[in-house]
């Protein structure tokens, strides 16, 4: 099979599936996995597939999620009462993993409210969240690393 028509299928079995590991692209195509890497990365230059951890999603799932400021200020008072309400579970000593997103931004801020804890580590793949907590010398900010989506402020590893 010649490579765009390989490409052209592939791009077909992640439309129909909407989410395939690169290890069940290989199975199917019986090529290499690093032949199929190649194809996912030409496949997302071109705007037409999203690589994620551990496979490959079509770029219309990403396409339909606002950007980051509108969904910040949708039911802000919502997200405020569940950032103040989830922050109080946070004990000082504790280590968690706050994900990318307006909520959870919202548990960081409170945390910064929280002079009391002491000691707390928190893992984000959000610069929004990593930038709140930035200040706060009571908290160790560990953040993941990755390729920055532009319109989530979120941190992607492959």
């Amino acid at each position: 099979m010649l490579t765009e028509e390989r490409r052209i299928k592939l791009l077909e079995t992640i439309e129909k599936e909407q989410f395939i590991s690169v290890a069940q692209l290989s199975e199917i195509f019986q090529v290499h996995e690093t032949t199929i890497r190649r194809d996912l990365d030409e496949l997302e230059s071109q705007g037409l597939a999203i690589r994620i951890h551990g496979g490959v999603v079509p770029a219309s799932i990403k396409q339909d999620e606002p950007i980051f400021e509108d969904r910040a200020t949708e039911n802000i008072i919502e997200k405020t009462r569940i950032g103040r309400y989830a922050a109080q579970y946070i004990k000082s000593g504790e280590a968690i993993i706050l994900d990318s997103g307006t909520t959870t931004l919202q548990i960081a801020k409170t945390l910064n409210e929280m002079p009391h804890l002491q000691d707390i580590t928190i893992i984000t793949n959000d610069v929004n969240i990593a930038s709140v907590l930035r200040s706060n010398r009571n908290i160790t900010t560990i953040v993941t690393g990755g390729t920055l989506f532009h319109d989530s402020y979120m941190l992607n590893w492959c």
